[in-house]
């Protein structure tokens, strides 16, 4: 991380820190202190300068963790467990892609067990930039990074479909079997809710017919839910777009198609026709469960 990206993180921490100081004391004042705590996943667990992170939220009487792969699957576990509804009689499966990993939590009645991967949106784009070879194009004058794999180019479509299904047969064979017994299957994160879900739903009315099946080709799109069809019809439909085109263009353009082959991709190899998704955060499954972590020290070499 930069000096500039930590001065912006501790910030950012701060003015929290500071809101949620002001609105216990207005909603309860019953209750005299507040526990303030900050976590930190893949980014955290990879920067070099973590200690440098920790000690400027120290400074803020913010104590500060990074959690493990298995420690974020689980916070996101329970913050869903909290939230969701209509998944009862069923085991759970809980899919976070993040920018550099992904986790898929699944219940079953022996317990939880957390399948994680060593890349996610980030890394798939740059992954698909490399074996593509998309990489010393001039990029779009909006693309917020140079390196982007978009636009992606319909003749290069087989092949980003090959790549997301060969990404997806590093998951475990025993996670497959037990997805396609029947699981409530749902997407937590950003990549879920708004790269995929959030433009599929705002994209929709361009993606119908090919969306809709012949039997219903007047069909809509259910909020807070996506189908595989849905997200492979997007992503055809954005393969010849570069950054600048308004379908992606914004912060995180360099990923948004991408994003959604890797999303399709890993829902053909778990064999989910439809799944649901879920605006939960690791501050929820914290709230939930906040006796798995233990905030006492700063364990950040």
């Amino acid at each position: 991380m930069s000096n500039e990206s930590l001065s912006l993180a501790a910030q950012a921490l701060k003015t929290l820190k500071d809101k949620a100081f002001q609105l216990s004391k207005s909603a309860a004042p019953e209750y005299k202190e507040l526990e303030v705590s900050a976590v930190g996943t893949h980014a955290v667990r990879t920067a070099k300068n973590q200690s440098d992170l920790a000690r400027k939220f120290e400074e803020l009487g913010i104590p500060m963790l990074a959690l493990t792969q298995e420690q974020e699957a689980q916070i996101g576990f329970e913050a869903v467990k909290t939230r969701a509804s209509g998944c009862e009689g069923k085991n759970l499966m809980v899919w976070d892609v993040g920018g550099g990993s992904m986790q898929i939590t699944l219940s079953s009645p022996q317990g939880a067990e957390v399948f994680g991967l060593p890349f996610g949106s980030e890394a798939f784009k740059a992954e698909l930039v490399k074996q593509l070879k998309l990489s010393g194009r001039p990029a779009a004058n909006c693309a917020v990074s140079s390196l982007t794999p978009n636009p992606i180019g319909r003749k290069n479509l087989a092949k980003v479909k090959g790549f997301a299904r060969q990404k997806a047969r590093a998951l475990p064979s025993r996670l497959r079997f037990a997805v396609k017994s029947g699981v409530c299957a749902i997407g937590i994160g950003g990549v879920h809710g708004k790269a995929v879900e959030g433009r599929i739903e705002k994209l929709f009315p361009s993606i119908q017919g090919c969306a809709c099946d012949s039997k219903n080709k007047s069909c809509s799109h259910a909020s807070g839910e996506v189908s595989r069809r849905e997200v492979e019809c997007l992503a055809k439909t954005l393969i010849d777009k570069n950054d600048c085109a308004p379908e992606i263009n914004g912060p995180y353009s360099t990923t948004s198609v991408s994003n959604l082959f890797l999303v399709a991709g890993f829902m053909e190899a778990m064999n989910i026709n439809r799944m649901r998704t879920l605006n939960v955060n690791m501050g929820h499954g914290l709230v939930a469960d906040s006796t798995r972590l233990k905030f006492k020290t700063i364990p950040i070499q």
